[in-house]
């Protein structure tokens, strides 16, 4: 559904995503997507710039049949200032319950310094420029970088990162633990978004 025409990019990518799977699943990201929120196979949509300003808890599918999973599309950056988690998931709970998400942003994705944990598949992808994308290192471009601060917190990521550019800048230092921790989870496998299935498949599994 990305590779749309560079011409009113983001307004194709949202009408694609409401062609293929309705309308009313489609959720903005400023007014939904705060605090504890299941996200319930939803797309969430920012057609600017989202920051997270207070810490987000995704939660658990509330039945068998409502799905934990969700899609969130960002028109710009992404600057993480607050925490991002997933619930607990409870005994005898569906596959489709399991919160999940994929953070799909058009722009670069800022992790503030004092972030200590984020859950989900980030990918920045950059923005577009006079139809062309924006090329590294310049803003925009579509990097990701985990210390715009001190950097002097641990953070850990629970899901995956994927960028044209990665920065891996915090300075915390223990023999104990790692300044970045990525925690690989199979959430994405055995829940994905809508929008993203094909894109699954062709990540690495390992056992």
């Amino acid at each position: 559904f990305l590779n749309q025409p560079s011409a009113g990019y983001f307004t194709n990518v949202k009408n694609e995503l409401a062609n293929r799977y309705g309308g009313h699943l489609l959720s903005d990201a400023g007014t939904n997507l705060t605090g504890s929120v299941s996200m319930t196979g939803r797309m969430f949509y920012s057609d600017t710039a989202f920051t997270i300003t207070s810490p987000l808890t995704l939660t658990r599918g509330s039945s068998s049949t409502q799905s934990g999973a969700g899609l969130i599309i960002i028109n710009g950056d992404l600057i993480i200032n607050k925490n991002i988690t997933y619930g607990a998931i409870t005994s005898g709970d569906k596959l489709i319950q399991i919160p999940s998400a994929v953070w799909i942003v058009l722009g670069d994705i800022y992790i503030h310094s004092d972030v200590t944990e984020i859950s989900g598949a980030f990918l920045a992808l950059g923005k577009l420029s006079s139809g062309a994308d924006v090329a590294c290192p310049a803003a925009g471009c579509g990097t990701i970088d985990t210390n715009p601060g001190s950097g002097a917190a641990s953070l850990t990521i629970n899901g995956l990162l994927m960028a044209k550019r990665i920065l891996f800048e915090r300075t915390y230092k223990s023999s104990a633990q790692g300044s970045e921790i990525i925690i690989y989870d199979s959430r994405i496998f055995v829940n994905p978004p809508p929008g993203v299935e094909d894109f699954v498949k062709n990540l690495p599994k390992w056992k």
